[in-house]
């Protein structure tokens, strides 16, 4: 059961030619896909940020601060 269709033998050029057409078939879009992915991700990772920085504030210490207790490690006086 041999279901490969017959197709006669192609010259130099035309075989070229194929091949040229082929990459063009299977890249496709491919440069405008990339730079979508990418947008998206960057969007993706902004979004995970702001999530992350509103659910975990940033404190800020000075010299001298004593952390012991904001850090829940025990008291320090």
């Amino acid at each position: 059961a041999n279901i490969t269709p017959k197709i006669p033998p192609a010259d130099g050029q035309e075989l070229v030619d194929n091949i040229l057409r082929r990459i063009e078939v299977l890249l496709g879009d491919l440069p405008q896909a990339q730079i979508m992915a990418r947008e998206r991700t960057i969007k993706a990772q902004k979004c995970q940020k702001e999530c992350h920085d509103q659910r975990y504030p940033i404190e800020s210490y000075f010299i001298g601060d004593k952390l012991w207790r904001s850090l829940g490690l025990g008291q320090c006086e």
